[in-house]
């Protein structure tokens, strides 16, 4: 039991590009590390939210999100951002989203989010956390 409170107050960005298709639920088919925990189990970091932004005119599909303790070995879907058909012109912005995992915390190095999108398009992901 734990004898002083845990205060995360240091932020932590992580930034990735996702661009390959791959329509797998499972974990399996190209996936991208997203964000990682530290090298230590004593200091995890807890992940507030994950940005994922078209960085130019997208299609109808999904970004997934999959959740590692094991260092990639297993994967498992942890949430998804429906990405909508958006032509990006004068006036017209990209398309972005927002995964909120308030609260997941990656307890050490071993221990990974990944990301992958459905279609062949390219997105840039952030994954927004805080350390100890």
């Amino acid at each position: 039991m734990a004898t002083a409170p845990v205060y995360y107050v240091t932020p932590v960005v992580t930034s990735a590009q996702i661009s390959a298709a791959n329509t797998n639920l499972d974990g399996t088919g190209t996936t991208v590390e997203v964000a990682s925990g530290t090298g230590s189990g004593s200091t995890p970091r807890k992940v507030d939210r994950i940005r994922a932004k078209a960085i130019a005119t997208s299609v109808a599909g999904n970004i997934r999100f999959f959740y590692s303790p094991d260092n990639g070995t297993t994967k498992r879907l942890i949430g998804e951002l429906a990405v909508t058909a958006i032509t990006v012109a004068a006036g017209t912005n990209s398309w972005e989203g927002t995964l909120y995992l308030e609260g997941l915390a990656l307890v050490d190095s071993n221990s990974k989010i990944y990301a992958s999108t459905h279609v062949a398009a390219t997105f840039n992901i952030t994954a927004e956390m805080f350390g100890q």
